[in-house]
């Protein structure tokens, strides 16, 4: 459907949609090679169009899909750069899940203390976003940050 209004009126949008939700349902199902296509085909359909959201959250799903696979490295230098243009172009809502994500990479790579800092900074951005179920998320994932150092009154 949405390729074929594309063929009409040059409007790639509603096939990123599709390319984002698919990639995302592939992600979460551990499928991380045919996640990262899809996402890239949005990241290249974004580009093209010159949205700087649409590109954000692209490299925003990147990152995520990253530090599944185990890449922290490359899964933070993602996320810093969905960061940046998120900052530029005033997109709050997105701030939790990818400092979540910055957090849980350094974390990853035994950077502890400035995972926590970052953990908080997504928690702190949710609560004033009011949005619950991030911070149901940055909270479990707080707590299995705590118990793995062994700090159980935390």
């Amino acid at each position: 459907m949405y390729s074929k209004i594309a063929t009409i009126d040059g409007n790639k949008e509603g096939i990123a949609i599709c390319f984002e939700q698919i990639g995302l349902l592939k992600l979460e199902s551990g499928k991380f090679a045919e996640a990262r296509q899809c996402i890239d085909s949005t990241l290249t359909i974004y580009t093209e169009k010159g949205s700087k959201y649409g590109t954000s959250n692209a490299y925003k799903n990147l990152g995520l899909i990253e530090y599944a696979n185990g890449d922290y490295e490359l899964a933070q230098k993602y996320l810093e750069g969905a960061l940046k243009t998120k900052k530029e172009i005033g997109d709050l809502l997105s701030f939790p899940t990818i400092y979540e994500y910055i957090g849980l990479c350094l974390v990853g790579k035994g950077q502890t203390v400035q995972g926590i800092e970052y953990l908080k900074k997504g928690l702190a951005f949710s609560v004033s976003n009011n949005q619950k179920k991030l911070q149901l998320n940055i909270y479990a994932k707080l707590t299995e940050v705590y118990l793995k150092i062994n700090d159980l009154s935390k």
